[in-house]
């Protein structure tokens, strides 16, 4: 077998004029310091912390809950229910209380925070087991063992590996890159405190590909991880993480660290699917005085993985846990003997400089760079280098408009980024007639280009009484260029396919919440987003290899939230939101067979309507129910499908109007009943049972085949126990059982590219489509599983 080489990485060339656009953005001169700045001290904020432990400690020992009011740490929202609209009193900046967030919190918007309490005695295997507790999320096998699409409210589902449509961000540092494109390669769970899934299309504060919303992964902080814990997890087809982290501060507490390590690895249960991948994400934050905080961000995963391929209906069927087919050369080989394979890296190194001008004012700048580094082996072998560098600068404000206390906001971002790759045969010749499968042979297709982002935006919120209002807006331009070459070979040096696209897009927000009284918020937001295609998908044609796609056009939506959080008592917290979303040149994403990448269409319009429900609820001592429930119904109101059923033909025409958006569950529920002792001599016991439930949904735009919907049970075992020495604080154990019933599942699929009958333009059933070959586009869910796990604390 060849070796998989990684390429060498050479430093981008960047225009001077963007150059000079980016340091003047990063160098922005801020108004006069004040001298007379006030704001506590990260010293005096570790005392009253300390303080409150103390307190909340003995509140335990008498058997008393700690009051839901309470914010779980100095500089934390607090949160009247975990779905909420995040709108609170308009309280005065101080450097040393902001926490690291996206931007400012949208009022009106549904926001739900995911608690790491919920996750922390689990296996953590992916990001999905964490994500499935919210409403209006789902997240779907890709391609690699932490691969996951993950989207809200069924935008960017269709997208077949990674995801797009929402903005991601790791303690307020965005993995998202200026393509649009993010990678859950770099999550491992058991790293972060909480996460928060913020709803509805939000470009007019996250900027570009923000039309489904945002997610930020929030960090343990030091100084509740406080010393070094060491852990391991193991379970079911050689799966073990060894992870350790380490937390805490200063004496002074001016300087507070979380630093983070992992190593994962496993067989899979799938054949072919065998990973190993390494992990590291530091956060460092310094505060030389109470005027100033800097951030540093460092995250870097290496991933080594075996790819399987996705399977046919009737594959499925047959056996799930193949490794599936996939033609090379004219031969159709497994994934094994094609050596299926990912070899990637992710590295991003950033820092963030947060200025209080005055007691109500707050500058921030950040800066960062990032390297993909993508090595990977399918049908074709494709090696490419993505570097890329973002600057985001922002000023805060708390004050006065027209005499009501308000929040102005107003920023300006700039990113970019290079591509440099080539597309390699996945097969030597050796002969003209001989030729081994599974090595790299001859390059076929090179690409080279650019990408940039560069706009502002502006906020304004105010309070009214018991009402909070927002109004905001932003605009951006964005350029793409690239230089495709594909069908290379020696004697043959196409012309190249040349993209020169210029993005002009501006969306813009309001909302309203209502704090009816202290047991009920209404609320209301208008919101719209967009999101401009790649480079990729201007440059993948619909036989899925490189060629010309550049008439994309920019998706937009907009959208109505109406929605309220109802809290009648501290144990009682249930949000419910309906939505309604209107789409322009909404981008579909299809497969055209195993193996080959996936094309990007646009569809002229269409709907996304439904509603969230989430509930928590304490209904006895150490108990609770926790539910989500979502209902997501996606319709083309106008889209006419294109069809070529041989290279140069003229097309067909098919009216898909009035037809079920395909790849978007209808309907999908996570439930659980959790007990977690709070005192006595099993202080620390606890365990859940989950259950999970996805509905049938289309996977072609026909809407003639489906992928088959499952519902799944999970149990688990926990005990955390803490004790009070100077040296060993505790540990931690876990036993945890996954799909108790050993049902078989499809836990992802494609959706697939419309099939026509041989020699006709009759489109193929769903008996026809489950047994061809383009149609592979089924991944089978992990068969009954057990894990286990320890952590010690020092």
């Amino acid at each position: 077998m060849g070796k998989h080489k990684r390429g060498k990485h050479t430093m981008p060339y960047f225009p001077k004029k963007r150059l000079a656009l980016a340091c003047l953005m990063i160098g922005l001169t801020p108004p006069g310091f004040a001298d007379n700045a006030i704001a506590l001290t990260e010293a005096r904020k570790a005392e009253l912390l300390k303080q409150r432990e103390a307190i909340d400690a003995e509140l335990r020992k008498l058997g008393q809950a700690v009051p839901a009011s309470q914010p779980e740490a100095v500089g934390k929202p607090v949160k009247s229910a975990k779905t909420e609209s995040n709108s609170r009193t308009l309280e005065a900046i101080e450097v040393a209380e902001t926490r690291e967030t996206i931007s400012p919190r949208d009022s009106g918007q549904t926001v739900t925070t995911i608690d790491a309490a919920e996750t922390k005695s689990t296996v953590g295997f992916s990001i999905t087991e964490v994500l499935q507790s919210s409403p209006g999320i789902t997240a779907r096998q890709g391609n690699g063992p932490r691969d996951v699409n993950i989207s809200i409210r069924g935008s960017g589902a269709r997208q077949t590996f990674a995801f797009r449509n929402l903005k991601a961000y790791d303690d307020g540092f965005p993995f998202t890159e200026p393509d649009g494109l993010s990678r859950t390669d770099i999550i491992d769970p058991h790293a972060y405190g909480d996460i928060d899934v913020v709803r509805g299309p939000s470009s007019a504060l996250y900027n570009n590909y923000a039309t489904g919303g945002a997610i930020n992964f929030h960090t343990r902080r030091g100084r509740d991880i406080n010393g070094v814990e060491v852990a391991t997890d193991f379970g079911s087809f050689g799966y073990q993480n060894y992870y350790t982290t380490i937390g805490g501060t200063n004496d002074s507490g001016s300087l507070e660290y979380t630093l983070f390590g992992s190593h994962v690895r496993g067989n899979g249960f799938i054949s072919n699917s065998g990973y190993n991948t390494t992990t590291e994400n530091f956060l460092v934050n310094y505060a030389p005085d109470s005027l100033n905080r800097f951030s540093f961000k460092f995250i870097n995963n290496d991933l080594n993985a075996k790819v399987p391929n996705r399977l046919t209906l009737n594959q499925f069927n047959a056996n799930p846990f193949s490794s599936g087919l996939v033609t090379i050369n004219g031969r159709s080989v497994s994934a094994e003997q094609a050596n299926q394979n990912r070899e990637d890296r992710r590295t991003i190194v950033g820092l963030r400089w947060e200025r209080q001008l005055d007691d109500t004012t707050l500058w921030t700048t950040r800066g960062q760079y990032s390297l993909r580094d993508i090595n990977q082996q399918f049908a074709t072998v494709g090696d490419s280098q993505i570097p890329s560098f973002d600057f985001d600068t922002g000023v805060t404000r708390s004050g006065h408009l027209f005499g009501l206390p308000a929040k102005h906001h107003a920023g300006a971002f700039y990113n970019y980024s290079e591509t440099e790759g080539v597309t390699v045969n996945n097969f030597r010749q050796i002969s003209a007639s001989s030729f081994i499968i599974g090595e790299r042979g001859q390059i076929t297709a090179q690409t080279r280009g650019n990408h940039s982002n560069i706009g502002f935006r502006a906020r304004e919120e105010v309070e009214i009484g018991d009402v909070t209002a927002v109004i905001g807006g932003g605009v951006e331009h964005s350029n793409i260029e690239a230089t495709v070459r594909n069908g290379l070979t020696s004697a043959n040096q196409p012309s190249p396919i040349n993209v020169d696209n210029q993005f002009f897009n501006g969306a813009g927000e309001a909302g309203l919440t209502w704090h009816a009284n202290n047991q009920l918020n209404l609320r209301t937001r208008i919101g719209s987003g967009y999101g401009i295609p790649g480079i990729g998908q201007l440059t993948t044609a619909t036989n899925g290899l490189p060629g010309n796609n550049t008439a994309l056009q920019t998706q937009e939506n907009y959208n109505i939230d109406v929605g309220f959080d109802w809290f009648p008592t501290s144990k009682f917290n249930l949000g419910v939101t309906g939505f309604y979303e209107f789409f322009r040149n909404e981008f579909i994403a299809q497969s055209p067979g195993a193996g080959l990448a996936s094309f990007t269409d646009n569809i002229p319009e269409s709907e996304h309507r439904g509603f969230e429900v989430e509930l928590d609820w304490r209904f006895l001592p150490d108990w609770k129910f926790k539910a989500a429930y979502t209902l997501n119904d996606q319709v083309y109101i106008n889209y006419t499908e294109s069809l070529r059923p041989n290279v140069g033909s003229s097309p067909l025409l098919r009216d898909r109007s009035g037809n079920k958006i395909p790849g978007v569950e209808p309907h999908f529920v996570n439930a659980r009943v959790s007990y977690d002792r709070s005192s006595g001599p099993l202080a620390g016991f606890g365990g859940f049972f989950e259950f999970n439930w996805v509905d049938d949904y289309f996977i072609n735009n026909a809407n003639s085949l489906q992928a088959p919907g499952f519902n799944i049970f999970n149990a688990n075992l926990h005990y955390d126990r803490k004790i009070n020495g100077t040296f060993f604080k505790g540990f931690s154990a876990f036993f945890e059982v996954q799909n108790i019933f050993d049902d078989t599942y499809v836990t992802s699929a494609n959706v697939i590219a419309t099939q026509l009958v041989t020699g006709t333009n009759i489109e193929q059933n769903a008996a026809q489509l489950a047994g061809n070959s383009n149609s592979a586009a089924f991944f089978a869910g992990a068969p009954r599983s057990f894990f286990g796990g320890i952590r010690l604390k020092f």
